[in-house]
Formats: structure tokens, sequence, C-alpha cells
């Protein structure tokens, strides 16, 4: 298997246990994108409708990273969750911490206390900065965010969505939900609660995610 595929396995099984545990998983196994094609070339299909999927070839894995796991050094993941003071961030969090002992590696939740793009983003350009081996991202915002994504990319660290997509950006996998597929059963479900008539309010979180 090549390193930038191993990261990219690493990076999904993590998400995989931590959004098993944490209450914003879906009822059944997360859908991950192929970790078995190379990197090199990734794939344009999603869970959700992809805007703007990165083009095949364009990721590069870092020689530094590529290096480290060629020396069998332990990779260094960070999974950046969009806020630490929410009520599912525990649930992330023990998920994340129990995937990095089952697998060996250094994994560790971390994101700003509050749902601020701002913060995010600062604390995602100290991670590039200070170089790890993949990111792991739950975007507060999809257009705020996308430029940072694609820069962690650009300087060849790998990096996932999950929990919510970036589409905009030119991540390399999605660990989550339909979307899309989800509001629609909701939505469903709720007309036939109400017989088929009246009205509905909806409501979220963060509307620019």
């Amino acid at each position: 298997m090549k390193k930038s595929n191993l990261i990219l396995s690493v990076l999904a099984m993590v998400l995989i246990a931590s959004l098993m545990l944490g209450a914003c998983a879906p009822a059944s196994t997360p859908t991950v994108e192929p970790t078995t094609a190379p990197i090199t070339a990734p794939t344009t299909e999603s869970v959700a409708p992809t805007k703007a999927p990165a083009p095949a070839g364009s990721f590069v894995l870092n020689p530094d990273i590529a290096a480290r796991m060629k020396d069998g050094k332990k990779p260094i993941i960070r999974v950046s969750y969009h806020d630490v003071s929410n009520e599912f961030a525990p649930q992330i969090k023990a998920g994340v911490e129990k995937a990095a002992a089952e697998l060996g590696v250094d994994a560790v939740m971390v994101g700003p206390v509050g749902a601020k793009a701002e913060d995010q983003i600062a604390e995602l350009e100290s991670l590039i900065e200070k170089g790890v081996d993949g990111i792991a991202i739950s975007s507060v915002s999809t257009d705020a965010l996308a430029p940072v994504i694609d820069k962690a990319l650009a300087a060849g660290i790998p990096v996932v969505t999950y929990n919510t997509d970036n589409p905009s950006s030119k991540r390399l996998a999605f660990v989550g939900q339909d979307l899309i597929g989800s509001g629609r059963i909701a939505g469903d479900l709720m007309a036939k609660a109400l017989g088929e008539k009246g009205k509905v309010i909806i409501t979220t979180l963060d509307a620019s995610a």
C-alpha cells in the first residue's frame, strides 16, 4: 500500500470509530470514500453531491510525510471539530481516543470553543505550519474553510472531511451521512406526522456549515 493510501486509510478508520461513538453518527456504518484506490486519482463520488471534486492526480503527498511513514513513524493525525464545547464533542473525542489506541496512531481531537470560523481556521493554519501527517475536518463554514483545506492539500497534507462535508474544497474523502438524503427523510416523516398538511418551522445550528 502506498504511504499516501496508508494515511488516508488511518484517517478514515479514526473517523469511523469516532463517529460510531458520537451522537452525530448515522444509524448505520458511515460511508467512506475509497481508501484502496491511489490518492493520486481521487474519486469524484461522495456521500452527497460534490460541487468541486479534486481533479484527478492533483494531490501529491508531502515528501517529509512519506519519509516518516517509510521509516515506520507513528502517524500524527488531528481531528478538527468545529465546536469542542457542544454536546456532541465528548462522544467524538472518546471515539478518536479509542481509535488512536486501537490503531497505534497519534490522533487527537482539536477545535475552537464556540462555532467561529476564524478560530477554526487559525487552528488549522497552525497545524499546517507545525506539520501533521493528516487532518480530518468538520467545517463550521463550508465557504470559509475551503481555502485552508486546499492550502493543507497543496502542502501535501491529506485532508478528509466528516460530519459536515466541504464539497467546495478539494478534500480527498468524506465520512458521514448523506445530509441531503436525511433532510428529505426528515421532511417526509414530518409531512406524514402532520397528515400531509400544516406549517413547519425548520431551524439549524450553523446555517453556513
